[in-house]
């Protein structure tokens, strides 16, 4: 259920990047819908900004190769090398999911309307309880508030980077300049103007494109989401009438299709960034404490205790939601075969039942092998309490240079 603070949320994105080129789509209060603002050909400035990921990530990985394994600079140390190597990573990720983001824009935003539009028809249909109306206003304003925080501070991360990098010498450029000009001690004033305004203007073209990009694809899924657990409590409510829930299941399964490709390269991109930088964080944390500067340490912390609370926070919900998600075609088929029961297995009623045997149950794909699930999250969690405990243990920690 689309709420004010939903609304309010996808504004307020427009307005904090207001200096950007234009926002891909707006609100429509008068239709009660999405509607793409940005047509093709308007679309150079993201084609840039992608190219200039894309200089990046080339950089940073040719950078920490050359001055790590092949000139063994002194003040670039292992520290530098896993913190650029994981910076180009998840912008490759970033590429593949604004690319499939935008090829896939008109897509997705048709999906997310129909799915707007199905929960209105369904409530003016099948009203909900209040009491279970409230629980789930009250769970889509939580939603809607972390949207609200997450575009404010996406709005502010990039200047928060910029200051970081610049102040700490810790972007690639800087090592790219000092070994293409002379020694710093030999610098005059406009040199020392040039070297910092290049390396802002590369780190803010970077860092501004892929803020905005996390903003916008999580206030799609937040709509999503939402939308998508009031529609399946109405069908839950309505397992043994097959007309309302084989209908509105069918339709959800059609929307999901359409929406499958950009849904799947988020997922698998979000969970494997997700999986590296709280490894990367723990491994600053306990084998960088005392060696790297207190406000890179302090943000460390910072980082890493926000994604430990949404995943906290968010992750039983979103499996729980998966669950119900997968789970209800088998629910259907026990209703139904109840009532079969029931009614000495009436003609219509055995139809019925067959039909609903051959609903195929909704799942969310990590990659091509892989679906999440309660054993998937549990071997995840596994899995990176490995990484963690092999980074501590295996790798050293190089004191760098500030």
């Amino acid at each position: 259920m689309l709420t004010n603070l939903h609304v309010f949320a996808l504004r307020l994105q427009k307005h904090l990047f207001f200096y950007m080129y234009p926002y891909p789509c707006r609100w429509e209060s008068s239709f009660k819908k999405l509607q793409v603002t940005v047509p093709a050909w308007k679309r150079l400035p993201f084609v840039l900004a992608l190219f200039m990921v894309f200089f990046n990530t080339l950089q940073l990985v040719l950078g920490a190769i050359y001055f790590l394994i092949i000139k063994r600079q002194k003040d670039y140390g292992r520290f530098h090398f896993f913190m650029h190597t994981y910076i180009a990573y998840a912008f490759a990720v970033w590429l593949v999911i604004a690319k499939t983001t935008w090829q896939n824009l008109t897509t997705s935003i048709i999906g997310i309307n129909e799915l707007l539009e199905m929960e209105r028809e369904l409530l003016k249909r099948h009203p909900i309880r209040r009491c279970h109306l409230a629980i789930i206003l009250s769970s889509h304003q939580h939603s809607a508030g972390a949207l609200l925080i997450l575009s404010i501070v996406a709005a502010g991360s990039p200047f928060v980077v910029l200051f970081i990098m610049l102040s700490f010498e810790y972007d690639m450029l800087h090592f790219i300049l000092h070994e293409i000009l002379p020694s710093p001690t030999e610098w005059d004033i406009k040199l020392i103007l040039f070297n910092l305004c290049l390396r802002a203007i590369f780190l803010l073209s970077v860092m501004l494109e892929l803020f905005r990009t996390i903003a916008f694809v999580f206030a799609l899924l937040v709509i999503c989401f939402d939308s998508l657990t009031t529609i399946l409590h109405i069908l839950e409510s309505n397992l043994a009438i097959p007309r309302i829930f084989k209908g509105g299941y069918l339709h959800i399964s059609v929307i999901y299709k359409s929406m499958e490709r950009i849904v799947s390269v988020v997922v698998y991109g979000v969970v494997n960034v997700g999986f590296w930088f709280v490894v990367l964080n723990v491994w600053i944390q306990i084998k960088g404490f005392g060696k790297v500067p207190t406000l890179l340490y302090v943000c460390s912390i910072s980082l890493t205790i926000m994604a430990v609370l949404l995943v906290v926070l968010f992750l039983p919900r979103f499996v729980a939601f998966l669950d119900k998600l997968s789970t209800l075609p088998a629910s259907h088929v026990k209703e139904m075969a109840y009532l079969s029961v029931r009614c000495k297995w009436r003609k219509d009623i055995k139809i019925a039942l067959k039909r609903a045997a051959a609903l195929q149950p909704i799942r969310l794909k990590f990659g091509p092998f892989y679906t999440i699930d309660e054993n998937f999250i549990m071997e995840y969690m596994c899995l990176l309490t490995m990484r963690i405990f092999d980074a501590i243990f295996i790798v050293d920690f190089e004191r760098p240079s500030v």
